[in-house]
């Protein structure tokens, strides 16, 4: 089904200026937008790439020149938080944490299934949103929500309380979906001109993946012992919590907002980060 649908996806319209083909990528921009100002939007990815260099950055050169060091920063700490948040492991381990707070096998497959329907309505309500409300305010706000909802699954589990596991862990799924679940993705293409692009997709998918390895290795030890099994959700509640206060200082705003400003205001935090380090 996937490969069917693809077919009839228009091609990136980044790429094909990147060929050189401007009169395909200002028909593929029109397929994927159907309104709005499409002059304006593809003056603005032409501009954007008459000021990129031709040959692609590597990862090594992302990682060391200066001006990529503040972006790189935010892109890291975001897909940290992703994985570390615990949304995978709460969706590998639900088994173990609904039985944990008292549920019966057959009601723990219900309550699996409600983990699912939670992500569908959170997808369906976020969409019309994400290119409204502002990618900061929709990880700043959520991220707090998911922070409390981790600490009431806390008392729940401790106090076998079923009724409030099975509400705050669909509330803290809607809350990821909306917000860690497709932000970091939006942040990384925003933050970077298409020539460091690819590198920075790069940094970002390993970060993620590491991270989500570390995460699950340190997670099912501590599910199946007796004794701080019902504790499992501390070391994410201060992960995320220290991750907000970072994302709320040092993120920048990109929606409805050109390459030219998001970049100025990043060299600015960049530069006032050294100028504090003096």
């Amino acid at each position: 089904m996937a490969i069917t649908i693809l077919t009839f996806c228009p091609e990136s319209p980044r790429w094909l200026l990147m060929k050189g083909r401007d009169t395909k990528a200002y028909e593929a921009l029109r397929k994927l937008r159907k309104n709005g100002n499409l002059r304006l939007e593809f003056d603005e990815l032409v501009n954007e790439q008459n000021s990129t260099t031709c040959k692609p950055v590597s990862i090594w050169t992302v990682l060391r020149k200066k001006e990529f060091r503040y972006p790189i920063k935010i892109i890291f700490v975001v897909f940290f938080v992703q994985q570390f948040s615990g949304i995978n492991m709460i969706l590998a381990f639900s088994n173990n944490i609904y039985r944990n707070v008292g549920l019966s096998d057959e009601n723990v497959q219900y309550a699996i299934i409600g983990s699912g329907a939670s992500l569908l309505l959170s997808s369906c309500i976020a969409a019309p949103f994400i290119d409204t409300i502002g990618r900061k305010k929709l990880l700043i706000y959520p991220l707090a929500i998911m922070i409390l909802m981790l600490i009431m699954e806390t008392i729940a589990l401790v106090y076998k309380i079923y009724i409030l596991a099975i509400v705050c862990l669909y509330i803290y799924m809607m809350s990821f979906d909306i917000s860690l679940g497709v932000i970091p993705q939006s942040l990384m293409v925003e933050y970077f001109q298409q020539d460091a692009r690819s590198a920075a997709s790069s940094i970002g998918v390993f970060i993620s993946s590491s991270s989500n390895f570390a995460a699950l290795w340190l997670f099912k030890p501590v599910i199946e012992n007796e004794q701080i099994k019902n504790y499992v959700f501390v070391i994410f509640i201060v992960l995320c919590s220290i991750s907000l206060v970072f994302l709320q200082i040092y993120v920048v705003e990109t929606v409805n907002r050109k390459f030219e400003d998001i970049n100025r205001d990043l060299k600015k935090h960049l530069n006032n980060h050294n100028t504090s380090q003096l």
